[in-house]
């Protein structure tokens, strides 16, 4: 059976998706237990995982093993774009290389509660959501972007929740 087709470019709502990032653990929400634990804790889970894998729960190994966007959204994009809380509309369009017409749709340029995730095919914006920072990108915002076969990344706790690295 083919895939559906992409709805229409709805605010908020990634194109092709019915939410943002949807990662092992549901860690962007405020009630997860992910969002709340005890950030030692996790760095100890971690720093197990990294000596032996088999050492820790089904469940943190895949946590552990990060986030590869372009098996996430399998719609057609040619980059992604990671923007950091309060980026301006010309520092977004900029690295885009064109003007976004959706911008304004976002809230990125006021906040410092989220970061924006655009993916881009041909020169046009096919989806962006907003993600809250309690999983934080801001270590993979980069105004370069990244093509589809390099937007894969490793999750890492950190004192404000969890990031995503290179």
């Amino acid at each position: 059976m083919p895939a559906p087709e992409p709805e229409p470019e709805a605010a908020g709502m990634l194109r092709g998706m019915k939410s943002p990032v949807h990662f092992y653990f549901d860690f962007s929400s405020p009630y997860s237990y992910i969002a709340n634990a005890d950030a030692a804790a996790i760095e100890t889970l971690y720093q197990a995982y990294q000596q032996n894998p088999e050492s820790v729960d089904f469940g943190w190994r895949k946590f552990f093993e990060g986030f590869d966007f372009s098996q996430q959204f399998t719609f057609p994009w040619d980059r992604m774009y990671v923007f950091a809380p309060y980026s301006s509309r010309d520092t977004v369009n900029s690295a885009l290389g064109f003007e976004w017409a959706g911008y304004d749709q976002s809230v990125i340029e006021n906040t410092d509660t989220v970061n924006l995730v655009v993916f881009v095919k041909d020169s046009k914006v096919v989806g962006w959501f907003e993600q809250a920072r309690s999983v934080d990108l801001d270590q993979i915002a980069t105004p370069d972007g990244y093509a589809r076969s390099d937007a894969s990344f490793r999750v890492k706790p950190s004192e404000l929740g969890v990031v995503l690295q290179r």
